[in-house]
């Protein structure tokens, strides 16, 4: 009796521990829901929306270019303080020629408090069926002296049928260099490019692109059309953009030689992301349509994501994120993604349900997609930018039709993980050295890297590092080969935020 009193309640004991394991083990994962208001409205819209565009970039504090055009001989910037939720400076210019539409050549790049703004005019008289831009130029605005200049940077034969088609920009943190590429017709499709070294632009390049078309390996001239351009950590160039399908490109020589890899076949429309997470792994981003009777595509019904976990030698087979919201939908006309500090890539997106536009907010979690939070926000337009601060806290910028302007948002995170640090400095190995070490850090956000290496009087030695990082983990040598034996001090300065670190060289 007492031997099957004992056998049932170990018996109990061991299904009550197994059955707590497995809700433990089979639970989901928690997830952190943000909190989303309305600060105002940051931008009054007096034309289309369609000559609109807007980008982010920081200096001290956020700031938001937001750039109008009339779309015949005029083309107005705006950089707004969303602090203060005002402009706090603007400038204009007029040109005796058609502008082309900003929205399909366009892109802004900044470094520091220097922000450069491309864009495409027509010079000569156009053609009645040609409205896109035969020359490329640029704004260069000093926000901190607020300084403008308007230069050519390059311009096609005026007497031929030359167009600008595309247009982007891309900043190398590593070394500094601003990189301009885009896409052109006139003597066949192909690409060029520039890049500003030390304040002065290189002569004009072309590039080799190699993709296949079936088992067939095909040499191209020109990158995917529409394409988001990416540098990543380690220096590779990486592009998101349409062929026959949705490609990624991948170049080791700094933008020369490409060699291009399908991610998912037709149906792809225009809007498109590529990022970079802080592992290292790129997510690409696209909606998607389906075909109409003419050919061409109808207005997009998902966005879909794949990731690459090696670089971008292969990729995953992409997901519908919004196969789970109702029918009859619009989705993606214009969307946004970023990566935050605990590592979580977020999407905000428009879609349009039963004829009532929304804004939503989703995040991965670096297994799955968050469920949807549809924010009570009333959307139209086609413009949506999203950014990120060292908080995790989202600022969103989106048109709105009732309030007929740019309204910000701020989304808070709510039940959120332990902030992680700003920073993290690892212990130089090795330490002590022979003649060389090796340094590494880990940067939660973009920020600004300033290292110094410093003798034991204090004397400057040499600057290992003076540039804009992206999130990330990075690793310099420092080489003391021509230094004497002793003590040296490292000093670490992100964004103003300095940390020293003590070397011991001994020959």
């Amino acid at each position: 009796m007492l031997y099957s009193l004992f056998r049932f309640f170990a018996m109990f004991i061991i299904s009550s521990v197994s059955l707590l394991i497995t809700l433990i083990l089979t639970y989901p994962q928690q997830d952190h829901p943000y909190s989303w208001n309305k600060e105002g409205i940051v931008f009054k819209l007096t034309r289309d929306y369609a000559k609109y565009d807007i980008r982010w970039f920081t200096s001290n504090d956020k700031i938001l270019v937001v750039v109008e055009t009339n779309g015949v001989d005029s083309i107005a910037f705006y950089f707004i303080d969303l602090k203060r939720l005002e402009v706090i400076d603007s400038v204009k210019f007029s040109f005796n020629s058609k502008l082309i539409d900003i929205l399909t050549a366009f892109d802004v790049e900044k470094n520091r408090d220097t922000v450069f703004v491309f864009f495409s005019q027509f010079i000569g008289t156009p053609p009645a069926n040609i409205s896109l831009g035969n020359s490329l130029w640029y704004l260069k605005a000093d926000l901190k002296n607020r300084k403008y200049s308007v230069e050519n940077l390059f311009t096609y034969d005026t007497t031929k049928r030359y167009s600008v088609w595309h247009i982007n920009a891309e900043y190398d943190n590593e070394y500094n260099n601003l990189y301009i590429f885009w896409n052109y017709s006139g003597d066949g499709f192909r690409t060029r490019y520039k890049v500003r070294k030390n304040g002065d632009w290189s002569d004009t390049s072309g590039i080799v692109y190699i993709y296949k078309v079936g088992s067939a390996q095909v040499y191209g001239w020109d990158l995917p059309l529409y394409s988001d351009l990416l540098i990543d950590n380690t220096g590779k160039f990486h592009t998101l953009g349409l062929r026959s399908g949705i490609e990624h490109g991948l170049s080791t020589d700094s933008g020369k030689t490409w060699n291009g890899q399908e991610i998912s076949p037709g149906n792809a429309l225009f809007e498109r992301k590529l990022l970079v997470d802080y592992n290292g792994n790129l997510h690409a981003f696209f909606s998607v349509g389906t075909r109409n009777e003419f050919g061409g595509f109808g207005p997009p019904t998902s966005i879909q994501h794949a990731f690459s976990t090696d670089g971008g030698k292969t990729w995953s087979a992409p997901i519908d994120i919004t196969k789970s919201l109702p029918s009859p939908k619009i989705i993606g006309l214009s969307f946004d993604a970023v990566v935050d500090s605990w590592n979580r890539v977020h999407l905000v997106f428009d879609a349009e349900i039963k004829g009532v536009g929304y804004i939503y907010h989703t995040y991965w979690n670096g297994r799955r997609w968050s469920d949807f939070q549809k924010l009570d926000f009333s959307y139209m337009g086609g413009i949506v930018q999203l950014n990120v601060d060292e908080y995790n806290n989202l600022h969103l910028v989106f048109s709105s039709k009732p309030a007929h302007g740019l309204v910000y948002a701020v989304g808070t995170p709510l039940n959120a993980p332990e902030q992680p640090k700003y920073f993290k400095i690892y212990p130089n190995f090795p330490n002590p050295f022979n003649y060389k070490t090796n340094i590494k850090f880990t940067l939660n956000k973009q920020a600004y890297v300033l290292i110094k290496i410093y003798d034991i009087t204090g004397k400057l030695i040499t600057t290992l590092m003076d540039s804009d990082k992206k999130p990330g983990t990075y690793q310099i040598e420092f080489n003391a080969s021509n230094l004497s034996s002793g003590v040296y001090f490292l000093e670490f300065n992100v964004d103003g935020i300095r940390e020293f670190k003590k070397l011991l060289l001994i020959k």
